[in-house]
Parts: C-alpha cells; sequence; structure tokens
C-alpha cells in the first residue's frame, strides 16, 4: 500500500475511488466504509484521512489506521492537515470518480455541495449508529462492552514499552509501562486487558493510573502478561481493555498491594477464560 503524505505525491487518475473520513477510533463503520471501497475500485481505492481537526485525546494511532487499510486491500493512503486544499478541490485535483463516507459523519459542506460524494448506510448497534462520538462516550465513562461492540474487539491503546521505576520486577510482577499521553482512555483502574506485540497476542493485567501506593507521579498503563518473559523495552504494545475489575486505590504498605495484585491475577485470569 501506498502512503501519501501530502497532496502533490499522489498521481492524477490513479485511483478513481476515494473514502474519505477522519477515521477516529476505527470502528465498525469504517470497517464497512474500507470493504465497500475495495468493491468499487477494484482495490485500487484511495483513503483520505481528514486530520484537519485532530482530537485532543485520539482513539487510535496513524500506525494502526494504515493497518486496518493494508490488511482489507486498499490500494493508497493520503494523509489531510491543517493548511492543505479543500477536500472539494483535493478530489477534484486527484481526477477521481467517486467519494464515498459514512453516512452521519463529519464531512465538510464543500465536498458535500461540490464533490462526487456518496454516503455509506453506517452500521447499527443498539438501535444507534456506531459513531467516533459515541465510541469516545464509552471509552470515558468505562462502558468497554459497548466500545468492544463497536470496535469489533478490546478498545486497544499502543505506544513503545519504557522503563518505569521496575517496582513490578521487585515484587515478583513485572510490567510493561507505556506512557498515555495523547490517549482517550478509561476511568483509572485495574483491567483485564489483551496484548499484542510483534506477532505475540496474549492476555494479561493492568494498571492505569499513577501509583499512588508509591506516591503518585505520572500517569501510565503497567500490564503485567501471563505467561511471557521477553524483554519488550523499546517494542511497540497494543493493550486491549477486556474488563474493569477495580478502582485504582493506595494501599498501607507494598505487602498489602501484592495480595491484592495476586488477586486482580486470579480475577483477570478468570475473565480471560470466560471470554475465550
Amino acid at each position: 500500500m501506498r502512503v501519501f503524505r501530502h497532496l502533490s505525491e499522489a498521481p492524477r487518475g490513479a485511483y478513481p475511488v476515494v473514502a474519505f473520513g477522519a477515521f477516529d477510533g476505527f470502528h465498525l463503520g469504517h470497517r464497512r466504509l474500507l470493504s465497500e471501497l475495495c468493491r468499487r475500485s477494484g482495490n485500487a481505492g484511495l483513503v483520505v484521512v481528514d486530520e484537519r481537526e485532530v482530537p485532543a485525546l485520539r482513539l487510535s494511532s496513524r500506525r494502526r489506521c494504515l493497518e486496518e487499510c493494508r490488511t482489507r486491500g486498499v490500494a493508497a493512503a493520503l494523509f489531510v492537515r491543517a493548511g492543505d486544499a479543500e477536500p472539494a478541490a483535493l478530489i477534484g485535483s486527484l481526477g477521481v470518480r467517486s467519494v464515498i463516507a459514512g453516512a452521519g459523519e463529519a464531512v465538510p459542506t464543500s465536498l458535500r455541495s461540490d464533490g462526487p460524494l456518496q454516503e455509506i448506510p453506517p452500521v447499527v448497534v443498539g438501535g444507534e449508529p456506531i459513531t467516533a462520538a459515541r465510541l469516545r462516550a464509552a471509552v470515558v465513562v468505562g462502558d468497554l462492552e459497548a466500545a468492544k461492540t463497536m470496535l469489533g474487539a478490546p478498545y486497544p491503546v499502543e505506544g513503545r514499552v519504557v522503563h518505569g521505576f521496575h517496582r513490578g520486577s521487585t515484587i515478583g510482577v513485572p510490567t510493561a509501562n507505556l506512557r498515555v499521553r495523547g490517549w482517550q482512555l478509561p476511568p483509572d483502574g485495574v483491567y483485564a486487558v489483551t496484548a499484542s506485540t510483534g506477532g505475540f497476542v496474549g492476555s494479561g493485567v493492568a494498571n492505569l493510573g499513577t501509583n499512588p501506593t508509591f506516591g503518585g507521579g505520572v500517569r501510565s498503563l503497567e500490564t503485567n502478561i501471563f505467561d511471557f518473559d521477553r524483554d519488550l523495552y523499546g517494542a511497540r504494545l497494543a493493550v486491549g481493555f477486556v474488563a474493569r475489575l477495580r478502582g485504582e486505590r493506595k494501599f498501607e504498605n507494598v505487602d498489602e498491594l501484592v495480595s491484592q495484585i495476586r488477586r486482580d491475577i486470579t480475577d483477570a485470569r478468570l475473565i480471560h477464560a470466560r471470554h475465550g
């Protein structure tokens, strides 16, 4: 799949059908849109990702967007940023025959009035269309089941594993730590999670928060991956939120904390067994 960082890089006439959208969160509606793009274009479609108004807290990464596009056979992706041409002018300069977008998504007025726009019916869950706003609202309040239904998988947060204070190793529960600045997150607490990196897919338990037992600090996501002992420092890790076990709390001492972590691990394993 080709990736264009600027309009000037995209050849005119090469992509007759374009899918347009912000692709924030990459939910089931986005997947339907890409499937329709490939069907209409014969796998010669272009995804135009509108990044002109990027949310302060993102629901998914650009990397995930590209992976989803590659997986579904999209030919190319073009990222539109602040200061770039208006969408209708952009589409016109590419010689596009057809533009498709999800019904109900935020599509610029210029594209609606001047472009050859066709809206694809949304995916409906619980009587309501799936939208990025609806997904965001579910994540904010910690409604992980609703988020999973809209995504088709547990809500993921991803990034590179960084060095923390190595407290987990000293108490026999090593963790992979992610800095989570810039991500839309569920409420702080302890979660049963999935974990994937470099072809490995497993399960675990994670603490999201500031570690108040040790005086608090930077908000982070610390994941203990079950039955896994590889060094992950510097590796990219995706952590999917399956279920919330409890809220984050301050313990009187380390022994009390360790006892609770052991119970959390047991509870998380039971949840994973039920979820398969």
